[in-house]
C-alpha cells in the first residue's frame, strides 16, 4: 500500500519561537520576513515566505504516486516554467508536493516533501528593493523556488531559477554533493506543474465519507478543506493498472503553433486487467487434427 505523510512540516513556528528569544518584540510569523530583511539573511526571508504562503493557501499537498514519481524524476525537463499551461497550480502561492514513504524518491531526494513558491508580485517587488534579489541569479525577474529539508541530516535545501530559464540551463545554488538530489526533486517539481494542467492525471484527495458519492465534487472538495484536508494525487490511477510497464514521460508540444508544452507517457501501456480477461483468445492457434 502506497504512504504518504499526513501533514508537511513547516519550520516556521520553530523559527519563530527562537527569534523571540532573542527579539520579543516578533510577535507574528508574518513579522519575520522584515526581521529577516533587516539582518540581511536573504535564504531566510525566502523560506519565511514560502512558508507563510504555503499556510495562508491552507497548505495545498499533491501526493505522487510511485510510479510517475519514478518516471519524472528520469525525465529530463528542458522546459522553461513559464511555458507551462495554466493550472491550479499557477493559482496557488505555494504547494507542497509529496513523496511516498519509502520509495528511491524518498531516498534519493533524503526527504519525503518539498515546496514549490513562485516568486512574484508583492514578494518580488520586496527582494528587489532590499536588493537581496542577487542572492538568487534572477536579475530581478519573477523566479520559481524550491525548498525541503533533507531529513537525514536536517540541511535546509534551497534551488532557485528564473520562470523564463529552463532549470537545466539555471545556477545551482547547492554544494556538490546535493545537485543530485536537489535535480531530481526539481525534475518532479516540474513534472507536476505540467500534469496538473492535464485532468487525465490528477485527482482530488476527498473524505472517505464522500468518496464515490455523486454530489457535486465542488462540494466535496469544499468539505475535505473544512476539515483542513486541501490535496490532489498525479497518478493513483496509474499505479492501480498492474500493465502499466516501464513509463516514462516526454514533452510534446501542442496547441495553435504547437507552443503548448504537454508531458505524455512514452513506452508505456495502461491496461485493464478486466478488461483483459474479456478479450478472446486462440484464434491464431492451429490444430493437428
Amino acid at each position: 500500500m502506497v504512504k504518504f505523510i499526513s501533514e508537511t512540516p513547516v519550520q516556521i513556528k520553530k523559527v519563530l519561537k527562537n527569534i523571540q528569544d532573542l527579539d520579543p518584540t516578533v510577535t507574528d510569523r508574518r513579522q519575520l520576513m522584515h526581521y529577516f530583511l533587516e539582518k540581511k539573511n536573504a535564504p531566510c526571508v525566502i523560506l519565511s515566505i514560502i512558508e507563510n504562503r504555503f499556510i495562508t493557501a491552507e497548505k495545498p499537498f499533491f501526493n505522487v504516486y510511485p510510479k510517475v514519481a519514478q518516471a519524472l524524476a528520469n525525465t529530463k525537463l528542458s522546459i522553461k516554467p513559464s511555458d507551462i499551461p495554466k493550472s491550479i497550480i499557477h493559482d496557488l502561492p505555494a504547494i507542497s508536493i509529496r513523496l511516498p514513504i519509502g520509495s528511491s524518491q524518498e531516498k534519493n531526494a533524503k526527504t519525503n516533501w518539498f515546496i514549490i513558491s513562485v516568486f512574484d508580485g508583492d514578494p518580488l517587488r520586496i527582494l528587489n528593493a532590499s536588493g537581496m534579489n542577487r542572492f538568487f541569479g534572477c536579475q530581478g525577474k519573477p523566479f520559481v523556488a524550491i525548498y525541503s529539508i533533507d531529513e537525514s541530516s536536517n540541511y535546509i535545501r534551497l534551488s532557485t531559477a528564473p520562470f523564463d530559464v529552463s532549470f537545466d540551463d539555471a545556477d545551482n545554488h547547492l554544494p556538490d554533493q546535493e545537485k543530485r538530489s536537489t535535480a531530481e526533486i526539481c525534475r518532479i517539481a516540474l513534472g507536476v506543474m505540467l500534469l496538473a494542467a492535464d485532468p487525465d492525471y490528477i485527482k482530488p484527495v476527498l473524505l472517505k465519507a464522500d468518496e464515490g458519492k455523486t454530489t457535486p465534487i465542488e462540494e466535496r472538495i469544499a468539505r475535505a478543506k473544512n476539515r483542513g484536508v486541501y490535496g490532489f494525487t498525479i497518478g493513483e490511477e496509474i499505479e492501480r493498472c498492474p500493465h502499466f510497464r516501464r513509463p516514462h514521460f516526454a514533452i510534446r508540444w501542442t496547441g495553435k503553433g504547437a507552443e503548448i508544452p504537454k508531458l505524455v507517457p512514452v513506452k508505456g501501456a495502461i491496461v485493464g486487467k478486466e478488461k483483459m480477461t474479456t478479450v478472446p483468445t486462440g484464434y491464431e492457434e492451429q490444430s493437428d487434427e
